[in-house]
């Protein structure tokens, strides 16, 4: 069986990733979609460097990681 886990940071997502790919022995994925590459342009111009989206392989399961945007209320250890 495999899972797939959805993380959320407020910010540091690209540090987190690089974290988690070194922890697991993974490449860090070339492929990591920011704000800025977001197709609908909704997101604010101090957003663009955020991750949208990026994922990562890990034992046979998918983590997938992303930026909230700012000003989302983000709150620690809470996904909701």
């Amino acid at each position: 069986m495999t899972l797939g886990t959805f993380l959320f940071f407020d910010g540091n997502c690209r540090e987190a990733l690089e974290f988690y790919a070194t922890v697991f022995k993974q490449p860090v994925p070339e492929t990591i979609m920011t704000y800025a590459q977001d197709p609908s342009g909704a997101m604010s111009a101090s957003d663009k460097d955020r991750i949208l989206y990026a994922d990562l392989l890990v034992s046979g399961s998918n983590l997938m990681l992303s930026d909230c945007p700012s000003g989302f209320p983000f709150v620690r250890g809470n996904s909701s």
